[in-house]
């Protein structure tokens, strides 16, 4: 907006288009902030799972003890 005079205003159109491509950025960023986030949290709960030996060995028993073995008689046949 432009004042002219004893406190006239006259809205400026340009002004009004500027602001709202502005709003219109920042809501788009806000979006895009908002997805990286959860972006964040699935990729922290997929790492966290992958790496979580416990959940591995209790959905998985018998290849836990299959493996288990398998090292063990690697590492004592390395040792002699």
């Amino acid at each position: 907006m432009e004042v002219h005079g004893h406190g006239a205003t006259r809205h400026h159109p340009r002004l009004g288009s500027d602001a709202d491509e502005l709003r219109a950025i920042q809501e788009e960023i806000a979006r895009a902030r908002a997805e990286v986030a959860r972006s964040v949290v699935v990729l922290r709960d997929r790492v966290t799972r992958s790496v979580d030996w416990h959940g591995w060995v209790r959905s998985r028993p018998l290849v836990a003890v299959c493996v288990s073995f398998g090292i063990g008689l690697w590492l004592g046949v390395r040792r002699r």
